[in-house]
């Protein structure tokens, strides 16, 4: 079993600032490859999640994976690395990558876990020098994307138990892990580890994290 300290980084709101799949969404539109009416869509969906209307994210997530169904791989990885070239690379929040920095340095193995899609978040994952990705995949056929999720998407408790699957298959080890999210249904995935640290907390999980005694990190792109 390998001892390295695992370092799970959530993405969205934790280590860039603002949702990657919306961000997709409108560079897709400004690249002329979806329709208003599909971006005004998943947005409406996600500020209804955001607002606490809309309880489960996962269907909104499904419905905007439908976009590429058809699409080759080749030109969906083309559009994802000009998409965070353009417009994720600079949100991406400079306290995140110190920190990052900073466990590589002591030798901690930084997992990059969300529930976007792995194609981009392995583009993300070579930026910053992680190894792993943890994510939500998409189905091919054909060198074609399906517009399907292939296994679960990854949110909530699907994050805690894809851990749990990542750790057995890689004979990794929970012992001294660290965990860093902004959201509160990410509560699986802190509990599971040594050491969570919530990032820019809304009300309701500050108050979680003031009761666990866990620390509170602020993340800004203007420092």
């Amino acid at each position: 079993m390998l001892n390295r300290p695992l370092v799970f980084f959530d993405v969205d709101d934790t280590l860039v600032d603002g949702q990657t799949q919306e961000i997709l969404g409108e560079y897709l539109y400004k690249s002329g490859r979806v329709s208003v009416a599909f971006v005004i869509k998943i947005l409406f969906y996600f500020l209804m999640w955001r607002i606490g209307i809309v309880k489960n994210v996962v269907p909104i997530r499904m419905e905007a994976y439908k976009i590429i169904g058809g699409w080759e791989v080749s030109e969906v990885e083309k559009l994802l690395r000009e998409c965070f070239s353009k417009e994720i690379r600079g949100r991406i929040f400079p306290q995140a990558l110190d920190l990052i920095k900073i466990h590589q340095m002591k030798g901690h193995e930084v997992v990059l876990i969300s529930g976007s899609i792995d194609c981009l978040l392995r583009i993300i994952s070579k930026y910053i020098g992680a190894n792993f990705v943890i994510a939500t995949s998409l189905k091919t056929e054909n060198n074609k994307y399906n517009g399907e999720v292939l296994g679960p998407v990854i949110h909530g408790e699907s994050k805690a138990k894809a851990i749990l699957d990542f750790i057995s298959e890689h004979n990794f080890s929970l012992e001294g892990s660290y965990a860093y999210s902004d959201d509160v249904s990410d509560l699986p995935l802190f509990r599971l580890v040594e050491n969570p640290i919530v990032v820019n907390p809304n009300k309701k999980l500050r108050r979680i994290a003031q009761l666990e005694g866990w620390p509170i990190s602020y993340f800004s792109k203007g420092e």
